[in-house]
């Protein structure tokens, strides 16, 4: 296996992103072995966490009493490669699209903040 910093693996994160959602924009920063990956509106969170799938480097495993993360690599260009230990995703929403949901939830009776995430995709 070949190892990458976390660097290295937020390009090629940038990249299929970029290839899959086109017109959205996402912003991708690595931190020593994670990278972090947030946007504004756009796909949901699980849209984006299958994509970051492919980029997963370590899985837990339990090793007797304990678990452990062994690394285990993902595929690329025919090589297996270890890379950022830790990949997460956040959506933000843009004023207008939190009013938005917002007034659509008013309409159900249902406040922002009692909300379920069900319910504000339904909304949204």
């Amino acid at each position: 296996m070949i190892n990458e910093t976390g660097k290295e693996t937020a390009q090629k994160i940038r990249k299929a992103l970029k290839q899959t959602f086109p017109i959205i924009k996402f912003s991708v920063r690595s931190y020593f072995d994670s990278v972090h990956v947030t946007w504004e509106d756009g796909p949901l969170e699980a849209a984006v966490y299958r994509l970051l799938q492919r980029f997963e480097s370590y899985e837990t495993r339990r090793i007797g009493p304990n678990d452990r993360l062994v690394a285990v690599g993902y595929e690329w260009e025919g090589q297996r490669i270890v890379g950022a230990q830790w990949i997460n995703a956040k959506r933000s929403f843009s004023e207008e699209r939190r009013r938005l949901v917002e007034n659509r939830m008013m309409e159900k009776g249902i406040r922002m903040l009692d909300a379920k995430v069900p319910d504000l995709m339904l909304k949204e």
